[in-house]
């Protein structure tokens, strides 16, 4: 087992349910992996949950 904490993947990041939960997790100190369609959203989200690093990809 590691010791790290698990990583929690959240689709639609940016809105509605996705939105409070990346929300709720991130005030919790989880480490987030928020998934959005809209990369400016998805950033914007990842802010919001209190991201202090931000990576991102977008599809070729």
């Amino acid at each position: 087992m590691s010791d790290r904490p698990p990583l929690v993947l959240v689709t639609g990041a940016a809105g509605g349910i996705g939105e409070a939960v990346c929300g709720r997790l991130g005030a919790r100190g989880r480490t987030l992996l928020c998934v959005e369609r809209d990369q400016p959203l998805a950033d914007k989200a990842a802010l919001a949950a209190g991201a202090d690093a931000s990576r991102s990809s977008t599809p070729a």
